[in-house]
């Protein structure tokens, strides 16, 4: 009886731990210096370190946890590069050469791969948008380009 009420009492306690989501991210960066700092932050408070770990042949994993799917950096101090991560709390592998962080590749993260395919599709309308706005500009956003981002 002693047994089932310890049972009972510790239940909730292990349920609430197991349902804790968390952020794993396991990396392999070709030319990452070895035992060189590896950190993620928040792209809106840099100073705001999420996880860090140390690369080791190239490899690191970094955990945490985040409130919500948002923008972060991997950073990698050694080589003064970040790598931009839309990030959710799922296991996430990123593959990649440290010379080129722009094509890392990223799997496991519906979060990220959203992200992506908005970036691809909408990034073209929106530099095209921002060259027509310089003075004396050669490119000219119509209203009909307006109107295909709105309903896009």
């Amino acid at each position: 009886m002693k047994a089932l009420s310890i049972l009972l009492f510790l239940f909730p306690l292990l349920s609430l731990a197991q349902s804790e989501q968390k952020f794993q991210i396991k990396g392999k960066i070709e030319g990452l210096a070895e035992g060189s700092l590896v950190y993620v932050s928040d792209v809106n408070n840099p100073t705001d370190t999420l996880a860090k770990a140390i690369a080791n042949g190239g490899e690191f994993t970094l955990s945490g946890s985040v409130e919500e799917p948002n923008l972060f950096h991997v950073v990698f101090p050694a080589a003064k590069k970040k790598a931009l991560l839309f990030l959710d709390n799922s296991k996430v592998d990123i593959t990649g050469t440290v010379t080129d962080l722009t094509k890392i590749s990223v799997s496991g993260s519906s979060s990220h791969k959203v992200f992506t395919d908005f970036q691809r599709r909408f990034n073209p309308d929106f530099e095209r948008l921002q060259k027509s706005t310089q003075p004396n500009a050669a490119v000219k956003f119509t209203q009909a380009d307006f109107e295909k981002l709105q309903w896009a």
